[in-house]
């Protein structure tokens, strides 16, 4: 039955289908108001005659042309009553499947009543996944880069605690501040003795509410002006603790990607790349949210590709890029991290990048899929860094994450 979640009837013991009914497609004798198990005087499942489900033999216009499945004995009437259903045999069971697709069928007319209606349909299933890893970005970076594509995780779990512990101070550990001041979680733990400390930040605390265990009172509701401070107040301290972080493989060489559609129905590969620090004079900040994608056309091919670059980016048709592959190739420029097509294709406007692409290549990234309810750090409305211009997450760009098409009409062409 379609037309009621009760699927069978409002009593127990027939509230639901059971795992032993069969399967297909059911129907009923009883009026449309009030789905019922059949049932009759029948000594065997055998003997239950093929008119049982006629108007002919007191059953019901809905299930003309369908035929008797015994289902059980009838609860307490052992030896003298079986109960049965209704079922159309042209129909497979749930779960059946054919050579070339699925057949449904619409049991009901509008009023429920008349025969079942076919209904053909073939799923095409794309491998989102695969074109994810198919089509991630080879990131070329500049010879005088110190940040690579990390982990988000890097400047949330970032500490460096002294022989013996620490202190809660912006000197060794990095800090999770709400805008009055108050410390909400800080990354690492405190050493013996070290009086008071807030919760353990990592990059799972982050979400559209705080994670510090099961009780809802320890999951508060994070805010826009929440921010990450990182330690140190230097380009070299910032290069050095992203560095440690890089050391791990937990942390280095991520790609975080992204399937997208646009308003218009186009198809959007997004590769979202973060970096622990911009440190170029024009808009130093902490935290650096970069971004890539890649559009596809009808057959799920790539047709054009756009590179994000400081408050815009550019459009290039697909035959236009450098590809390595079926992958995009970046030229990343020194500390802006702004995506170039080659280091001779940096706009005028941005005299002052340099992507000479010969600071060592990510050919092979880690790319991690994302969406807007996975993982939780998506959903977080904070602000990665301590600085004017420190960004905020994917979620939170606007148009390149809502809608990718719009987006990309407004840019120039490469």
């Amino acid at each position: 039955d379609d037309a009621s979640p009760a699927c069978v009837t409002r009593s127990e013991p027939y509230r639901t289908f059971k795992p032993t009914m069969p399967q297909g497609w059911l129907v009923s004798r009883a009026p449309a108001v009030h789905w019922d198990i059949m049932s009759g005087t029948y000594p065997s499942d055998e003997s239950i005659p093929s008119t049982a489900c006629s108007t002919s033999s007191g059953g019901s216009p809905l299930a003309m042309g369908a035929g008797p499945v015994f289902w059980q004995v009838k609860p307490g009437s052992e030896g003298t009553t079986n109960e049965y259903v209704c079922r159309w045999s042209q129909f497979f069971d749930h779960g059946d499947t054919v050579d070339d697709g699925w057949y449904y069928a619409q049991p009901w007319l509008v009023e429920r009543g008349g025969a079942p209606r076919d209904m053909y349909l073939k799923l095409d299933i794309a491998g989102y996944g695969s074109l994810l890893e198919s089509h991630a970005p080879v990131l070329r970076y500049d010879s005088g880069e110190n940040f690579h594509a990390i982990s988000p995780g890097a400047i949330t779990d970032f500490a460096d605690p002294p022989s013996g512990g620490y202190n809660l101070s912006d000197a060794f550990v990095n800090i999770l501040w709400d805008d009055s001041g108050n410390e909400i979680a800080a990354a690492g733990s405190p050493g013996p003795g070290n009086g008071p400390w807030p919760p353990i930040m990592v990059l799972g605390t982050l979400g559209a509410n705080y994670w510090f265990g099961p009780d809802p009172e320890n999951q508060p509701a994070a805010s826009s002006t929440d921010y990450i401070n990182p330690r140190g107040d230097s380009a070299s301290t910032y290069a050095a603790d992203a560095a440690s972080m890089e050391a791990s493989s937990a942390y280095a060489d991520k790609v975080y990607g992204r399937v997208a559609y646009g308003d218009d129905g186009k198809l959007w590969l997004q590769y979202w790349m973060f970096y622990y620090h911009n440190p170029i004079e024009v808009g130093e900040h902490e935290g650096d949210w970069e971004m890539i994608q890649v559009g596809l056309d009808s057959s799920n091919q790539p047709d054009v590709v756009v590179y994000s670059q400081h408050t815009g980016g550019q459009v290039c048709d697909w035959d236009q890029i450098e590809l390595s592959g079926d992958r995009p190739v970046v030229y990343v420029a020194e500390g802006s991290h702004a995506s170039y097509f080659g280091p001779d294709r940096i706009p005028l406007q941005h005299f002052y990048d340099h992507a000479d692409g010969q600071g060592g290549t990510l050919a092979s990234p880690d790319v991690e899929e994302i969406t807007s309810a996975s993982p939780s750090w998506v959903g977080w409305p904070g602000t990665w860094g301590n600085a004017s211009g420190s960004p905020d997450g994917p979620q939170f760009q606007s148009q390149k994450w809502t809608d990718p098409t719009a987006w990309e009409s407004g840019l120039d062409s490469c």
